[in-house]
């Protein structure tokens, strides 16, 4: 495991980068598909994030719309 950290601002500039907009467009109850993310962004950005914090559930993650959602399932895996 990683040093790094995963938090909720490095999600939010991980999307940002991917949908190609400023990170303060990334709010915490955007839906992402609506920002442009598609399931193979959504992917590479899981494989990247479960280095940092494994035991992330790809299939949770593609259940929920945004980025709060998001959060809360790398809360529970931490807890």
């Amino acid at each position: 495991m990683s040093d790094e950290t995963l938090t909720l601002e490095m999600m939010r500039d991980d999307i940002a980068r991917a949908v190609r907009m400023p990170p303060e467009a990334v709010t915490d109850d955007e839906n992402l598909v609506d920002l442009g993310l598609d399931s193979l962004q959504a992917m590479d950005l899981l494989t990247k994030w479960e280095k940092l914090q494994p035991g992330l559930d790809y299939t949770a993650f593609m259940e929920r719309e945004t980025l709060g959602e998001w959060w809360e399932i790398v809360a529970r895996v931490r807890a």
